[in-house]
């Protein structure tokens, strides 16, 4: 029995939670140290898009995406641009869309 994770409201939930993180660093969220007296807020985000990134196969797409909503982050061309990557991504590698999904929940 496998539970199957709806990749489009998962990508919803990390697209919801890394806004923060790129919102304060910019395309350096996806690279940036860990920062001791950053937002709760901003360093999840920024740990949730690093795993992604990191684990991604494909990373110049998401690269892309995170450039695209840094540079415009009230465009929501940008923002449904960033979805779509974090969903492919996700609904690409069960392991990391589970892992992802456990960050995501909170504290359980």
């Amino acid at each position: 029995m496998t539970d199957a994770i709806d990749t489009s409201a998962l990508a919803t939930k990390v697209f919801d939670a890394v806004k923060p993180a790129i919102g304060a660093y910019g395309t350096g969220a996806l690279v940036r140290d860990e920062q001791a007296n950053a937002p709760h807020a901003v360093e999840l985000g920024r740990e949730i898009l690093q795993e992604i990134y990191w684990r991604d196969k494909n990373v110049p797409p998401l690269e892309s995406a995170v450039n695209d909503f840094a540079a415009g982050s009230q465009d929501e061309d940008a923002a449904a641009g960033l979805r779509l990557e974090i969903k492919k991504v996700l609904a690409s590698d069960a392991a990391l869309a589970a892992d992802i999904a456990k960050m995501v929940g909170g504290s359980s």
